[in-house]
Parts: C-alpha cells; sequence; structure tokens
C-alpha cells in the first residue's frame, strides 16, 4: 500500500494499538530488556559478518560551543557546561535551593605552580578561537606569580626583616561578573587557591568551559543558576567566604554578608568594584588571599646595633 492510499485510524483504531502493538510480557514478568531480547547471539554474529571497513561511527549529537544564526540545521544557542544545578526556586525557597551548590565546592588544593600550569593550558584552548581572552589568561597568570608566589615588602623595622605573603586562599566566594574585566574577577580568586560558585556570569562560560577542559577540577570551579537572589542566599551560608562582583546590588551582597550564622569560620568578605584595587592594576590579585606575616630577626638587641650581624651559631 502506497503512502496515498494509506487512510486515517479511527480513533477506535488508535486505541486497539497499545494492545495489538504492545511487548509488555512479551518475555515474561520479569523481563528488564523489552525489545532488546531482538538481538540474539545469532544476530549479533550476522551483524558482525556485515563489516567491511571497520570505521567508528558515533550516534551521538553534535552540539555547537558558540551562538550561530538560527536555521534549519544549527542551534541558534549554544551548549552550556553546568557542573552543579539547583532545583527552581524563588522568594523564602532561594536559601534552601542553595544548599546543594555550597555543599558541592571545594578550595583549590594545589601548589600555586600547578595552579598556574593549569590556567596557561586554558589559555591555549582559548587561543584557539578567541585570542584577546588568552591574552588576558596569560597576563593574570604572570601577575599570580608576582603578587602570590613573592613576598611583598612592608614599613622597614629596625633589627628584622618583615615580609607579607598571601598564599593562604580564603576559601569559597562567590563569583558574579560581566563587565570588561569579568576574566579577572573569575581567574584572580582561582590562581590564589580559592574554589569559585559563579553565578549570573554569561560571558565567562567560554573562559569556564576552557578552565575545566585545562583542568581544573569541577569541584572547584561550579556553575550555579540565578541571578541576584541566588547569590544572596549563597553568600549567607556559612561554606562561603567572600563575594566577589563587579556589579549588582552591592547593599544586598553587603547585607548577607554582614551576619554570622552558625558554623562560620570568621568574617565574610565583599570584593567589588567600588574599592580596592581593580582588575589590571597592581594588587588585585592579593586581595583572594589573606596575608601572612614573615619576621626575621636580623639584629641582636635591635636599633642600637645597626651594625651588628646576627651570629649564626647563636
Amino acid at each position: 500500500m502506497g503512502y496515498a492510499e494509506r487512510t486515517i485510524p479511527t480513533q477506535e483504531e488508535y486505541a486497539a494499538y497499545r494492545q495489538r502493538l504492545s511487548n509488555w510480557g512479551r518475555w515474561g514478568a520479569d523481563d528488564q530488556f523489552g525489545t532488546l531480547n531482538f538481538i540474539t547471539p545469532e544476530v549479533t554474529r550476522a551483524a558482525v559478518a556485515l563489516v567491511r571497513d571497520g570505521r567508528n561511527v558515533s550516534c551521538s549529537r553534535l552540539l555547537t560551543t558558540k551562538a550561530v544564526m538560527p536555521n534549519e540545521f544549527r542551534n541558534p544557542k549554544p551548549a552550556e557546561i553546568v557542573v552543579t544545578v539547583t532545583p527552581p526556586a524563588d522568594g523564602g525557597d532561594v536559601a534552601p535551593a542553595a544548599e546543594a551548590p555550597r555543599l558541592a565546592i571545594l578550595p583549590w588544593d594545589a601548589p600555586l605552580e600547578e595552579r598556574v600550569a593549569t590556567v596557561e593550558r586554558a589559555a591555549e584552548v582559548l587561543g584557539r578561537d578567541d585570542r584577546p581572552l588568552a591574552a588576558v589568561l596569560i597576563e593574570a597568570v604572570g601577575r599570580a606569580v608576582a603578587e602570590i608566589g613573592a613576598p611583598a615588602s612592608t614599613v622597614p623595622v629596625a633589627g628584622q626583616d618583615t615580609r607579607m605573603r598571601y598564599d593562604t586562599p580564603r576559601g569559597v566566594g562567590v563569583v558574579s561578573a560581566n563587565g570588561t574585566g569579568a576574566v579577572w574577577w573569575l581567574v584572580a580568586p582561582l590562581l590564589a587557591g580559592n574554589a569559585v560558585a559563579l553565578v549570573d556570569s554569561p560571558a565567562l562560560l567560554p573562559v569556564v568551559q576552557a578552565l575545566h577542559e585545562a583542568g581544573v577540577p569541577r569541584d572547584v570551579l561550579t556553575i550555579v543558576p540565578g541571578g541576584v537572589g541566588t547569590v544572596v542566599a549563597l553568600a549567607g551560608t556559612p561554606a562561603i567566604s567572600f563575594v566577589a562582583c563587579d556589579g549588582g546590588s552591592f547593599r544586598s551582597f553587603s547585607a548577607a554578608i554582614a551576619g554570622v550564622v552558625a558554623g562560620q569560620s570568621g568574617m565574610k568578605a565583599l570584593l567589588s568594584s567600588l574599592d580596592g584595587p581593580q582588575p589590571t592594576e597592581p594588587g588585585f590579585m592579593r586581595r583572594f588571599a589573606w596575608p601572612k606575616v614573615i619576621a626575621i630577626r636580623t639584629l641582636r638587641h635591635g636599633a642600637d646595633l645597626a651594625l651588628s650581624s646576627v651570629d649564626p651559631a647563636r
């Protein structure tokens, strides 16, 4: 029967399909395979006999990671890597919904050299398609080596050599950035050894993908769906140590970190575009680490013996 000779089934015929064409119980009440039972050893052997070239053919669908103009072949929306997904929530339900992502992230417990090498690999990945973004990562790496990897001098004190080191990460932070320096707001806390929950930052998705591909652990860098409400909800949880943002509701963020909740290990920080060194400026990297004082005694008794050196034997 050709297509032209076919007729639309009646309602009764259509309803009968569910019984006539059903495979429920066909292979017994305990069967778990369904129509896979048709793939018997004999069928498999016959299929193998048809192989000529041995070429692998993927059955997966290729998803573009870049937005393109819509047409009949390509999706106008890029694919996104989502590490942690919270359930839909609004109003008073936002805080409970944020519990899952805050428990899924941990500080980046790796030496600075390893963190630097990973971000450099991410720059190589980005360099395939976006050289300006790759250049930003390379610049950030150089700043991290200079500011986090080396001690900084302090006010001179007679009788001792005092330096400040910024190699102690703050912990887990919420980052929301979409401005011209957004990449810095994401990469700086990572290079300092922190974990990042990235919220409402669509411009940074290609960078996140490159960082994951380069080896940044997915429990260190997590994308959390949501907006300002999600940032506020996460900021109020005990696991979050800081909020970093280049815009948004600064007053709401400040209020969220002001309170002390059970399980909180220390005071939280709001690192924003309103104060402190900004991206590309000296000192920006150090905003994401705790300072540590290193004091070395250089004189026996202080300033009155300014010309006397330390006796190694004493």
